[in-house]
């Protein structure tokens, strides 16, 4: 599910994977349009459902060549999308979407009784406040997976809001529909019954953490979702994987996913090389850099196949994994082997300074899984550790200009200005310079400070501020502005701090007496009525308005405006009138004595 960009509308999809070879004639004609129901998690109170059509039934590519019977795989990707509309979803605890469907493979080896067994598709989301995506998982393809070799799966998820994704086998989910059921959730029939669902039977010998048995058991990593296995007897093996999301160390979503594995004999092949250097020394290597720099390193690929069968063939990638994050390395794609150029080079790039900080020399350990392209796939692992180097290194400056400005008290409309500006000693270090509110957003009270960055010695950006009513006396505002250059230490960054505290003005309107004769005899002197000597005003009271009425409770004056006049001109209009100023919170009334002119 994914936030669609437009109010609380949101994209569901779902992926459901079809064996072409062995399904029940006629399936692929069924299942056109699907009704998944949501519950709410704290309750499972239903919610609702959601209509999700078919948009695509693709085959999904081999990924393997020279297999003896590539006829035993074929495999479709049913891929279903809709949209929903998710007002009031706003549990904390979140939902979930949930859809039924039996049955499963006659022919799967590690459960009881397949073809009378359901699947249960299920994902817990957020509330809609989140606007969250949940993981996005690619389609998987088909692999010739084989008995007696180490494999490795990327089952890893991507998730759009960079929260962290954590992986664990689980029990395939069978849940309450039946062979004389298959779908109990269509509208006219009923919705799919909420959690808890009862998980598949597993055969003797066969448990949640031994899916596939054999020399190496299914496993997974609870942080990459690489799966690794060691099949010990061929067969069609089912597994399952939950993937949970969390954002900020707390639980937002959840996955449940299953999958299907057809293990088989194959014919000899001989597993690809990786190294540093053309001796493919399976020791462990090292790699030196500094933690600033963008380093580019060799990496040599060969495969004995290729001379020996006189086949092409191509290496890839399977994983690399580091206490770095995968985005740190940037990898090329396959290399192309063949008859006469067996061994070939690549680069594996490293740019460790946006994910990581030091300040003493670091190293880490690097793992690098490739694979060939043939049947049975074949693997080799590289090891290295990556030695993080400290450059020399003079942290930012950081002032206000002009001094004096760190701690300042204002009324509303004052305005508050100065110059942030950064400084280096490092000529070529590129510095950046930004300000952050705490605990609020500077647009969202019109401060004015740009973010910048430049390689240069001195960087500045100005702030501007005008407060409004709307903020007194809800600070103080604490304002961090920070320098930092791109050495990626601990020590690259330095700070300044501004606090303002915006507070209202002293009135003074409760103690206004305005002058209340009026002589209307173009003199110049009290000719007129009007705000003289004008009260000290703020923002709870201020001036909205006058009202004049003459003696019989008729107005003769009304006005909103501030610069008002009232100049009482017939020498019929002399005598007492009444007025009331209206200062919002207070009201002053009293009266006016008017003497016309003759």
């Amino acid at each position: 599910m994914s936030w669609s960009g437009t109010d609380v509308m949101y994209n569901v999809s779902m992926n459901m994977y079809y064996d072409d070879l062995h399904a029940a004639a006629g399936l692929f004609g069924e299942d056109l349009e699907i009704y998944p129901s949501i519950y709410r998690i704290v309750d499972d109170a239903f919610m609702g459902i959601v209509k999700l059509s078919r948009i695509s039934t693709d085959f999904i590519p081999i990924g393997v060549e020279g297999c003896a019977d590539l006829s035993l795989i074929s495999t479709r990707l049913f891929k279903y999308n809709g949209v929903i509309n998710l007002d009031g979803y706003t549990s904390p605890q979140g939902y979930y979407i949930v859809w039924e469907r039996c049955c499963r493979n006659d022919q799967i080896t590690n459960i009881d009784d397949p073809e009378k067994t359901g699947e249960v598709f299920y994902l817990q989301f957020a509330p809609v406040n989140l606007r969250n995506a949940t993981p996005y998982f690619k389609p998987l393809t088909n692999q010739y997976w084989c008995v007696g070799v180490t494999h490795y799966l990327d089952y890893s998820g991507f998730d759009a809001n960079g929260d962290e994704l954590r992986y664990e086998l689980s029990t395939p989910l069978a849940g309450s529909s039946t062979f004389g059921n298959v779908s109990p959730n269509f509208p006219t029939v009923d919705r799919t019954l909420q959690a808890p669902y009862d998980p598949v039977v597993w055969s003797s010998g066969y448990d949640v953490g031994n899916q596939i048995t054999g020399s190496i058991p299914l496993s997974i990593n609870a942080t990459t979702g690489l799966v690794t296995f060691n099949a010990g007897a061929t067969g069609l093996y089912v597994f399952g994987v939950k993937v949970s999301e969390y954002r900020a160390g707390v639980k937002i979503g959840e996955a449940v996913r299953d999958f299907q594995l057809l293990v088989q004999n194959c014919p000899v092949n001989f597993p690809p090389k990786i190294g540093l250097d053309k001796t493919f020394n399976n020791g462990v290597g090292q790699v030196e850099m500094f933690i600033n720099e963008v380093k580019s390193i060799d990496l040599f690929f060969a495969d004995a196949t290729t001379t020996s069968q006189f086949l092409s063939d191509n290496i890839t990638f399977v994983s690399v994994s580091s206490s770095l994050p995968l985005k740190a390395f940037q990898i090329s794609g396959a290399a192309m082997l063949f008859p006469g150029r067996d061994t070939v080079k690549t680069q594996l790039i490293i740019n460790p300074c946006n994910y990581v900080k030091i300040n003493t020399e670091t190293t880490l350990r690097v793992q690098i899984i490739v694979r060939d392209n043939r049947c049975p796939p074949m693997y080799d692992t590289l090891l290295f550790d990556l030695k993080l180097k400290i450059p020399d290194n003079d942290p930012p400056a950081i002032e206000v200009i002009p001094t004096g400005k760190l701690d300042n008290t204002m009324y509303p409309g004052d305005a508050l200005q100065f110059t942030v500006e950064g400084t280096d000693a490092d000529v070529l270090d590129k510095l950046t310079l930004t300000g952050q509110g705490n605990g609020f957003n500077l647009g969202d009270l019109q401060m004015y400070f740009n973010n910048v960055s430049d390689s240069s010695v001195t960087i500045s950006s100005p702030f501007y501020w005008s407060p409004t009513c709307e903020v007194v006396n809800q600070g103080p505002f604490m304002i961090r502005f920070t320098v930092k250059d791109n050495s990626c230490i601990y020590s690259n960054a330095s700070f300044i701090d501004v606090k303002v505290n915006v507070i209202d003005k002293v009135s003074t309107v409760d103690q206004y007496r305005p002058v209340n004769l009026i002589t209307a005899n173009s003199d110049g002197l009290n000719d007129s009525f009007y705000l003289y000597n004008a009260p000290d005003e703020n923002c709870a009271t201020y001036f909205k308005s006058v009202s004049i009425y003459n003696s019989w409770g008729s107005c003769v004056f009304y006005n909103t405006s501030r610069d008002f006049v009232w100049k009482p001109t017939s020498p019929t209009m002399d005598g007492i009138y009444y007025y009331t100023f209206d200062f919002n919170e207070h009201s002053i009334n009293g009266w006016i004595h008017v003497i016309a002119s003759e």
